[in-house]
């Protein structure tokens, strides 16, 4: 998946969240290497066997696979991040959008800098990030770490 970016990451994660069962967020490997194949990624014979082998039940889960890619947080990322989460969740266990909106501080984006987007757009393209699992416009601390673990 070099080359591909966060963006990718994420548009898999939406089919995660759409497709994954009960919100388990695993789906059938045809499933998951369709995904690919939609996103651009064409993986070879012998990236889908370890894929399966590493899996072996006939099901990826999103998250097994995303550590698998790039590794857990180290701690103290892993702090920054729950830090991050606390003052914008205000000690609850989700952040609304709208109390994110509140908070966050778009004007140094550098499309905002330069005049090609409002702030309102920045924040859009930053919230887009997050899927919305349960359709509340809340933002679960997994997807939180998802975002920030993506994009170190």
């Amino acid at each position: 998946m070099n080359g591909h970016g966060p963006r990718t990451i994420r548009n898999l994660n939406r089919h995660f969240n759409s497709s994954g069962a009960c919100g388990s967020r695993t789906v059938e490997e045809n499933s998951f290497f369709e995904s690919l194949a939609s996103l651009g990624i064409n993986a070879c014979a012998s990236s889908r066997a370890t894929i399966c082998a590493n899996f072996g039940s006939g099901q990826i889960n999103y998250d097994a696979f995303l550590d698998s890619l790039r590794g857990s947080l180290n701690q103290t990322r892993c702090d920054a991040v729950k830090a991050a989460w606390d003052h914008f969740s205000k000690g609850g266990n989700t952040i609304n959008a709208g109390n994110l909106r509140a908070r966050y501080n778009s004007s140094t984006h550098p499309g905002v800098v330069s005049g090609a987007i409002t702030q309102d757009e920045a924040f859009l393209e930053f919230l887009a990030a997050f899927p919305d699992r349960d359709n509340t416009g809340n933002i679960h601390m997994a997807e939180w770490k998802d975002y920030y673990s993506a994009v170190s």
